[in-house]
């Protein structure tokens, strides 16, 4: 019996049998809620199904583990960036911004903070 199963799977590779993209729009937003955003904006190189389907995607989620640390002008520039190619008529559900640690000379993070959250309260549905 093993032996069949990795024939399948071999057989799928080979035919290019691609199961993910078949899945209906509302599956793969869901999935893509669950990523960080710096991820769900690389799936559209994936293919022409996802080249646009991240825009839509209803959570922002910054998120990095203590071990990277990074800028806030990056931080600032990817969130900018990331607000406006979105679709804004798509409703943004949730916003998760966990950015720390930042580079010891990042003292402009109170002011890039503000305008963070104003943005993103500016694409909540009232």
């Amino acid at each position: 019996m093993p032996k069949r199963r990795n024939e399948s799977k071999k057989v799928a590779a080979a035919s290019g049998d691609d199961r993910i993209s078949a899945q209906p729009d509302d599956v793969l937003l869901q999935v893509l809620s669950l990523l960080p955003s710096e991820e769900v904006v690389r799936t559209c190189v994936l293919s022409r199904r996802w080249r646009q389907l991240w825009e839509s995607t209803p959570t922002v989620r910054i998120a990095r583990d203590g071990i990277r640390p990074w800028s806030v002008e990056w931080l600032d520039t990817f969130l900018r960036h990331l607000m406006l190619l979105r679709d804004n008529s798509s409703p943004l559900d949730d916003c998760e911004i966990s950015c720390c640690p930042f580079l010891p000379d990042d003292t402009i993070i109170l002011f890039c903070g503000e305008r963070w959250i104003r943005d993103a309260i500016r694409v909540v549905p009232n």
